[in-house]
Formats: structure tokens, C-alpha cells, sequence
């Protein structure tokens, strides 16, 4: 690893920065394959320990020493948060509806009030002015490093700098920036950038984990529907009379459409893996082929069926689908490189955009020229959506599969907020009262008609707000996208904001933002946490002086914080320090500082942490991995808040504790995420880039100079 410790690189307040290239990742889904428990971290409630996935529980009041290895990784004992257990919160209501599950309800606030000594961190403050040269004691040793005649006014007269990072390195990489630091023996500064990152890369390797267990229930779903449907429509055909009968064609229609679905889910035989690797979730094993087996499918409906697969996998361009009677753009179907990887996932992902298909709303007429249907094609096809609405709805269990993938899949990675089979279902209820489908379509064609139109204007009156994706209902090129999805397409409420223009006055815009659910997903849920953060940290106040750098770094934070969401997680292994910083089986422990401003949004983190280890067992979603994940997750974020109160307050940390923040450090980026969003081209450069904050503290009671990574203003 090169470091450039002698450049003397500054910030951009001091001259102009070159932007350093980032290593992008094409299969975030390798880490499940090279065995998930090496990339766990374990943490106590008064320690942050890494650990692998099938170690005992161990008291949390004992502390672990890290023994000593030839290998890479470090592994101590996983003690567990000592809230309800997952297992009993799955167990604690048998007739559970999963589909009726509100993550806000769950949610607890924070209600911790933060004085303004320890945001300040009042007893690491130093006096200003200050001359470093002749009061910081390790300023000689830093100067052997790095140059810091250039910045020493400012750090004498304002005690902090952003500088340009100064270890010579490519992957703009939080946890390598802090190993270089600790080969050359600087204290560190723990910055909200690194505890904000460490959440968010956590919560998207626990959604990770979920993810690979979607594909059962699809399964379920599909299979299920599709039995229903078939015996339905063979039923209809076997008393059906001559001459055109639309609800056959429905049932024929909605038959099709499910088989579709499992023929994409199915393993192939050159996706089951004969190595028996049984320890990844996300490949076919030997005898997946007849756990996941087609049932057998009528000659009468295959050909349809097998055409329309054939061109999904073909993935070449537009084409008139066999089933649907128009035309498709099928490159559409071509799986995204995060998906290509695992047969789970990369069939799972197929059959979801399948079933993400629109059973349009509207039909072909003066008003809507671009529709997909005309009026008699249409009525067909609106009554094979409102079959598939009313079967979706008539079982619990598929409506608990499909709320266990909707919900998470809404929250985590963002789902357009528009018509589902629930909509349609209520609607079925206001305008048919009793009446069946099957009873309106028999009727003579005028009244069949009306009564359809009724029905769709029903579904027409729910509208959904445009921030959270909702279609317009006036606009023509909308128009033809309106209609049933059971699934739908994915949309993130932040990717159509201009985030460069937003940026530098994100705290006001970030007040504008209004919605009737901040926890439906992540990117709420981070608005309403930066909101409340920065009306702390951002508000004027005499007694708190910050530096110039302050305001615009922490908005290239909450701005970072926002974008992130969309971009993939890092893939980390605990590695072992350095031959040169091991003495005596143990860590070489660095002098450590922590950010308290970052307080109150780690306190929110904490609550949204145990918010979605809640709804995640009771969806029955989570698994070991994810459950380990977020235990992880909230024992550091709750270890980081309590020794930075104990910090703040004057007080010296414990061996252990000193130990266990410095184990932090020594993790290792193995894979890189891709640092830049894929759809815009205008910007390509990296999101994540580096710059280095040197802070003076006091310590122990004397005043040292300290470095941590930040986000570039």
C-alpha cells in the first residue's frame, strides 16, 4: 500500500484537488460465496469485537483478547443485544398478517436530550489559541510524516483542518485511510463520516442476506397462483361453448402469466452446483430441481408460454409478446450484474420483473393514443388482472410471502408507491358488492361494460404522491404505465434530485421535505434523521464556535449519506494489524477521539436498527446472517455513543475499551461497492472521496494532534 506522507497535499480551500480514481465492483454477491462469517462483526455492549457467524455467546461484561493467528481474521465470542429475542417475536403471533405490517409502527424514537457539553465534546476542547508547536505533544512526530507548516495558523487559531488525504491510495477507502494512520502512529479521530458509512455498508449486507431468501417465496406465490389458475381455467374449458367467451380468455390469460413466472424461477441443470458448497444461499443444490420442480403445464397453454420465456431470457429488444398481444421492450429483462452471479438470484430477479408487468388501466383511444390495448383486447386483460387481484387476496399465506418481499424490498432498495392487488380488491368490493367477476362478465355486453368502467374508474381514484414515484393520471406517456403490478418497478424517492445543486443548501431543503411516513423506506427514514440532526448541530450559538470547514462538510455528509443508499455495500474481512504493530499478542492501541456532534443521528440509527430487526422477524424475512448483522450493528453504534458520553464527561476509557474501539479499525475492504450511480452519465465521478481532518484534543490532559477521514465539501 503507497503512502504519500511527505506530499503535503491540501485541501481545496488551500489549492485545487485531483480527484483520485475508485475501483468499482461488478457482483456484490461474491462475499456470500467465499463464506459469510468472516465478514461479520461482533460487538459487546461495552466493546466492538469482530467475530464469525457460529461462535458461543459469552457474557457481556467479559472481554476477549484477540488470540493470536496466522490468518487474517480475528474471532471472538458473539454476545447478543439483550432485547426481545427474533425467535420470539415470530412466535409471538400465529395468525400474524404480514401484508398489514407498518414499519413506523414499530419504531420507537429516540427522546435523549443532548447537552451542549458533550456535542462539543467539552473536555477534549482546548483553549484557543493555541501554538502547536510548543503545546501538542506528539506535533514532532507528526511533522516526521507530514508537513504542516502550511496549515499551522489555522490549526493555532481554529484547532482543526481539512487537508487532502495524505495516504497515497486509490480506493478513497475509510478503513485503509485509518490502518495507514496507525502504521505511522497517529492518533485517531473516529468521524461521523466512518460511523455513518459503518451503519449504512451494515444495513445494506443485512438486506443483502434477506434478499437471497426471496426466492422461496416467489416460489410459493407463483406456484401457488398458478395451481389455482390452471384448475380454474381446465374446469372453464371442459363446459365452455363455442364463440368468444371473455372470462375464459381471462382464465387462460391469468393461467399463462403464472407459468411464465415459475418456468423463469425453475433451476437449470447448468445452475445447480455439484460441490456440495451448501454453506451459500444464493446458488441451486443438488436436488433443488425437484424441491423447485414445474408441475406440469397443458399443452393448450405452453406454447404462448414457452415463446414468451424464450424472448424474456433472449433479452434482444422489442418484440410483440406472445401472451400480452403488444409489444415489449424484452431488453428490459436483461439481469442487472449485481443479479447475474447466483441461480437464485439471477432467476429471481427475472420472474420479479415479469411479474412487474403492468396490466394496464387505460385502453387505446383519442385520449390515450399510446395505450398498449385496445377497448375489446382490454376488457380481457382487465379482468384477468382483477382474477389475479381477487386469488392474491383470497389466502393469507400468499399475502404474508408477497408482503415479506414487497415490504422489504420497498424499504431497503425502494419500490414505486402505486396500485397494487389491494387496490384493486377494495375496489371489487365498492362497485360489485356481491357480485363475482364471473357473474358481471356473463351479463349482456352493455351492462358488462358499464359496470367494467365503473370498476376501473373505482381503481382510478387512488392517486399516490409523485415524490414517492406515483404516476400522473392527465399525462398521456403516463397513461399507458398506470395498472396492476404485483410487483412493483423499483423507483428511489432521491434519484431524480439534482443532489450537486441541492448540496450546499441541503439543511433547508431537507426542511421543505414533507411525507405521511418517514419510516416507509431508508430514504425517509434518512431525511427525517439528518433533519433533526442538523436543526442540533447546524443552529447558531455563541457558546459552541466551529470552524470555517464546519457547515459545508457535514452537508457533503448528509448529502453522501443520501446518495449512498443507492449504491453497493463494501465487502469487509477483519484483518490482523500489521507484523510491526502486534507486541505481546495483543493491538498496538492508538490514542482514539470520537465525534459526539454525530450523537443524535447515532442514536437514531440505533432506533432504526431495532425498528428493522423487528419487522424483519416478524415478516419471518430475517435469517441468521441478517439477524447477526443487525445485533452487530446496534451493539457498536450503542458502544460508540456510550464511550463518547464517557468521553465528553472527562472520563478515561478502560483498557478493554480502549482495545475494543482500536479493534474497530482493523477491518479490511476486500471488494470495493461501485462508488457512482449507473444512471447518470452526466457525472461520473466517484461519491466517495476522501479528505483528511486534523483535530488538536486533549487527552489524558494534554493536547495531541489526531486524523480522521471526512467526506470532500
Amino acid at each position: 500500500m503507497k503512502k504519500n506522507l511527505f506530499s503535503n497535499k491540501l485541501s481545496a480551500e488551500f489549492q485545487e484537488t485531483k480527484e483520485k480514481s475508485v475501483h468499482s465492483s461488478s457482483d456484490k454477491w461474491l462475499w456470500l460465496a467465499s463464506g459469510a462469517a468472516c465478514l461479520v462483526f461482533v460487538i459487546i455492549v461495552a466493546q466492538l469485537l469482530d467475530v464469525g457467524s457460529k461462535k458461543p455467546v459469552t457474557p457481556a461484561n467479559k472481554v476477549a483478547n484477540p488470540a493470536k493467528s496466522t490468518t487474517s481474521e480475528v474471532t471472538i465470542a458473539l454476545p447478543l443485544v439483550s432485547d426481545v429475542p427474533a425467535d420470539s417475536v415470530v412466535r409471538e403471533d400465529p395468525n400474524f398478517q404480514a401484508d398489514q405490517l407498518v414499519f413506523s409502527q414499530i419504531y420507537q424514537k429516540p427522546t435523549t436530550t443532548w447537552s451542549l457539553d458533550i456535542l462539543t465534546n467539552k473536555a477534549q476542547a482546548v483553549n484557543l489559541p493555541i501554538n502547536i508547536k510548543k503545546d501538542v505533544v506528539n506535533y514532532y512526530d507528526i511533522r516526521r510524516y507530514y508537513n504542516l507548516e502550511p496549515i499551522i495558523n489555522q490549526l493555532n487559531e481554529q484547532g482543526s483542518v481539512l487537508v487532502d488525504n495524505p495516504f497515497d491510495s486509490p480506493k478513497q477507502d475509510f478503513f485503509d485511510f485509518y490502518r495507514s494512520a496507525q502504521a505511522n502512529h497517529w492518533p485517531l479521530l473516529l468521524t461521523s463520516d466512518v460511523i455513518f458509512y459503518y451503519y449504512q455498508n451494515n444495513i445494506k449486507e443485512v438486506y443483502k442476506a434477506v434478499e437471497a431468501g426471496f426466492y422461496d417465496d416467489l416460489w410459493q406465490i407463483s406456484n401457488g397462483l398458478f395451481k389455482m389458475a390452471n384448475q380454474r381455467y381446465q374446469a372453464a374449458i371442459s363446459q365452455a361453448i363455442k364463440g368468444n367467451d371473455p372470462i375464459l380468455e381471462a382464465y387462460r390469460l391469468n393461467a399463462q402469466y403464472w407459468a411464465v413466472a415459475l418456468k423463469l424461477l425453475a433451476p437449470q441443470a447448468r445452475q445447480i452446483d455439484k460441490g456440495g458448497n451448501i454453506n451459500n444461499s444464493i446458488i441451486f443444490q443438488v436436488g433443488d430441481d425437484q424441491i423447485y420442480r414445474l408441475p406440469s403445464i397443458d399443452e393448450d397453454l405452453c406454447r404462448e408460454v414457452d415463446q414468451e420465456v424464450a424472448l424474456i431470457k433472449e433479452a434482444s429488444g422489442v418484440k410483440l409478446s406472445p401472451l400480452f398481444g403488444y409489444e415489449i421492450d424484452y431488453s428490459s429483462f436483461m439481469p442487472d450484474t449485481d443479479y447475474q452471479g447466483g441461480g437464485r438470484l439471477a432467476n429471481f430477479s427475472l420472474a420479479s420483473q415479469w411479474l412487474g408487468h403492468t396490466w394496464p388501466l387505460y385502453y387505446r383511444e383519442a385520449d390515450c393514443p399510446k395505450c398498449l390495448l385496445d377497448i375489446d383486447d382490454w376488457r380481457v386483460n382487465f379482468l384477468a388482472a382483477n382474477i389475479l387481484a381477487r386469488d392474491l387476496n383470497s389466502d393469507q399465506e400468499f399475502k404474508n410471502n408477497w408482503a415479506k418481499i414487497y415490504k422489504v424490498i420497498s424499504y431497503f432498495s425502494g419500490l414505486r408507491d402505486e396500485l397494487t392487488y389491494v387496490h384493486y380488491v377494495k375496489a371489487q368490493k365498492d362497485i360489485l358488492g356481491d357480485q363475482s367477476l364471473e357473474a358481471i362478465a356473463h351479463l349482456d355486453e352493455t351492462s358488462r361494460n358499464q359496470i367494467l368502467e365503473r370498476l376501473r374508474a373505482a381503481i382510478l381514484n387512488n392517486e399516490f404522491p409523485k415524490a414517492n414515484g406515483g404516476w400522473n393520471r392527465q399525462n398521456q406517456d403516463d397513461q399507458p404505465k398506470i395498472g396492476l403490478r404485483v410487483l412493483q418497478d423499483h423507483y428511489w424517492p432521491g434519484q431524480s434530485i439534482n443532489w450537486s445543486a441541492v448540496g450546499p443548501k441541503l439543511d433547508v431543503f431537507l426542511n421543505e421535505q414533507t411525507t405521511t411516513d418517514w419510516q416507509v423506506n431508508q430514504f425517509w427514514s434518512s431525511i427525517d434523521m439528518l433533519r433533526e440532526w442538523f436543526n442540533t448541530i447546524l443552529v447558531a450559538n455563541k457558546e459552541w464556535v466551529r470552524p470555517s470547514w464546519w457547515k459545508s462538510q457535514h452537508l457533503a455528509l448528509g448529502k453522501f449519506y443520501l446518495v449512498n443508499w443507492q449504491l453497493p455495500s463494501d465487502q469487509r474481512r477483519v484483518a490482523l494489524p500489521d507484523s510491526s504493530l502486534v507486541q505481546d499478542n495483543s493491538t498496538n492501541e492508538s490514542l482514539v477521539s470520537i465525534d459526539t456532534a454525530s450523537l443524535p443521528a447515532v442514536d437514531q440509527q440505533i432506533a432504526l436498527a431495532k425498528m428493522l430487526r423487528l419487522a424483519l422477524a416478524k415478516l419471518q424475512a430475517s435469517n441468521l446472517l441478517s439477524e447477526q448483522k443487525l445485533v452487530d450493528t446496534i451493539n457498536t453504534l450503542e458502544m460508540i455513543k456510550n464511550l463518547a458520553i464517557k468521553q465528553s464527561a472527562g472520563q478515561s476509557w478502560t483498557k478493554e475499551e480502549s482495545q475494543a474501539m482500536n479493534i474497530f479499525f482493523q477491518s479490511a475492504i476486500v471488494k470495493a461497492g461501485r462508488k457512482t450511480l449507473t444512471k447518470s452519465p452526466k457525472d461520473n465521478s466517484s461519491l466517495q472521496k476522501i479528505q483528511a481532518r486534523i483535530e488538536v484534543r486533549m487527552i489524558g490532559g494534554q493536547p495531541y494532534l489526531l486524523i480522521g477521514p471526512v467526506i470532500i465539501p
